[in-house]
């Protein structure tokens, strides 16, 4: 009779390892075909990441040929409605190497508080920086007292072109 127990207890262990068998390869198999699914769309977007590779290497390259230049409308836009009323150019230069921008500014104004006024509305451009006053000086024109005034200022480099309006 114990023979007959073992050798039940035995049947039964070997049925439930072989249910659990079949189980566990019916869930290999979804799992199986589950990952060959993801590969065929992982194989799919293959072909847009090497297209997004190339666009950014497109982007770069015309980063590169259009450079960091200043945005001359924005500088010339905030720098004319900048200027007081009570304050006239007589020179203007800005010079821009590729690396690097300089502004010049030469003029008259009727009082040296109009010309410090300037000189605060530029040091708040965003375009600028390092704005300075290089001289202030009282003298004459056409028989008025004004004063004459030369500023200069560093242009910041503008936003790489291809990422600017427009473009």
């Amino acid at each position: 009779m114990a023979g007959i127990a073992l050798v039940f207890i035995s049947l039964m262990i070997n049925g439930s390892i072989a249910l659990q068998a079949r189980g566990l390869e019916r869930e290999i198999r979804q799992l199986s075909q589950q990952r060959s699914l993801l590969q065929q769309e992982i194989n799919k977007l293959q072909e847009y990441a090497a297209i997004h590779v190339q666009v950014e290497k497109v982007e770069s390259l015309l980063a590169k040929a259009l450079g960091t230049e200043p945005d001359w409308e924005e500088v010339l836009t905030n720098l004319s409605l900048s200027i007081p009323t009570e304050l006239w150019l007589t020179d203007f230069s800005a010079v821009y190497d590729g690396k690097k921008g300089e502004l010049v500014l030469r003029g008259f104004a009727f009082t040296h508080h109009s010309v410090g006024a300037w000189l605060e509305r530029l040091q708040e451009l965003e375009e600028l920086a390092d704005v300075q006053c290089l001289f202030t000086v009282a003298t004459e024109s056409g028989g008025r007292p004004v004063v004459q005034f030369e500023i200069s200022a560093v242009i910041l480099l503008g936003t790489p072109a291809a990422g600017r309006k427009g473009m």
